[in-house]
Formats: C-alpha cells, sequence, structure tokens
C-alpha cells in the first residue's frame, strides 16, 4: 500500500492541493500562497513545487495534467470563470467559450483532448469538448451538464440534467 506524501508548499503558502497526476508522477494543482489567494502549481520529485502565477486572478487552480506536460485549470478573475492550458515551454493560454462567464476545463487526455463546461450568454451550462487548446468548444450534449473525464479513446464522463 503507498503511503501518502507531504508535496509541501511554496514559501509563504499555507496549503497545497493536488488535483491530477500523470504517469510520470508530475502533479498539477494548487498553492494558497500570500493574500490568501490560490494559485496553479506542479509539482515532481526533482524540482519540488512550482507555482505559476495569473496576474489580476481572485483564485486559480491547475485540474489535470498529461504525461506530454499539458496542463488545464481555471482562472476565476471574480467577474468571470477563465479555462486555460499551457505546456512545457508554452505560457498561460485561455481556451475559447461559449459567450457566457464560464468556460472550465477538467480533464485533458494524452492526446490533448479537453472536456469540461462552457456557458452561454444565456448562463446555461454545457458539457464540451476542445480537440485542441485553440479550438472552439463542441457542445456534445442537448441538455445542461458537465464532462469530468475522458480517457485516451475519446471516451467522455460526466453528468446532465435532464428536465
Amino acid at each position: 500500500m503507498a503511503h501518502p506524501r507531504d508535496l509541501g508548499v511554496v514559501e509563504g503558502a499555507q496549503y497545497s492541493l493536488g488535483n491530477g497526476i500523470n504517469n510520470l508522477t508530475r502533479i498539477a494543482g494548487g498553492s494558497l500562497a500570500a493574500g490568501d489567494v490560490w494559485e496553479p502549481m506542479s509539482w515532481t520529485k526533482k524540482k519540488g513545487m512550482r507555482i505559476g502565477l495569473v496576474p489580476g486572478t481572485v483564485y486559480a487552480l491547475a485540474e489535470a495534467i498529461n504525461d506530454a506536460g499539458q496542463i488545464v485549470g481555471l482562472d476565476q478573475t471574480g467577474a468571470s470563470d477563465l479555462g486555460f492550458y499551457t505546456a512545457p515551454g508554452m505560457g498561460l493560454k485561455f481556451l475559447k467559450g461559449l459567450g457566457g462567464n464560464a468556460t472550465v476545463p477538467h480533464a485533458i487526455n494524452q492526446n490533448g483532448v479537453i472536456v469540461g463546461y462552457a456557458e452561454d450568454t444565456t448562463n446555461t451550462t454545457y458539457a464540451v469538448r476542445w480537440l485542441t487548446p485553440k479550438s472552439a468548444p463542441e457542445v456534445f450534449s442537448t441538455e445542461a451538464g458537465n464532462a469530468l473525464g475522458i480517457n485516451n479513446l475519446g471516451q467522455i464522463v460526466g453528468f446532465a440534467y435532464f428536465p
């Protein structure tokens, strides 16, 4: 049986949280930084915890990571929820939405396909898939819902609200 491991915190932080782990044991999550602001982080055994500051954020966490080191997460600005993507050697990129105030990725598979939810202009949330970080989200549920996971075959799990 594996035993829990303390990832530590970045200097000045109070807490850390792991949300995702890839097959190379790299972890993505968040750390509660100075000023009570959650910031996205990644952790490796060799380099320890690294924090990714998002200017102007109120709350941000990395949600998932794949073996290529591609990370998706959430950045809340106070006015909107922005889904982000980053990869080694690349800066932070925001995912396209459906015109509403929320775009939230939850998972990324080994092929770089991202799933989560996005709000439209009526504030209805739909389960969506981004085939690439630059693509527009594809709605794949006719009912309000959320996609929570995707495997390498492209099979998606989540939920939908049926009236």
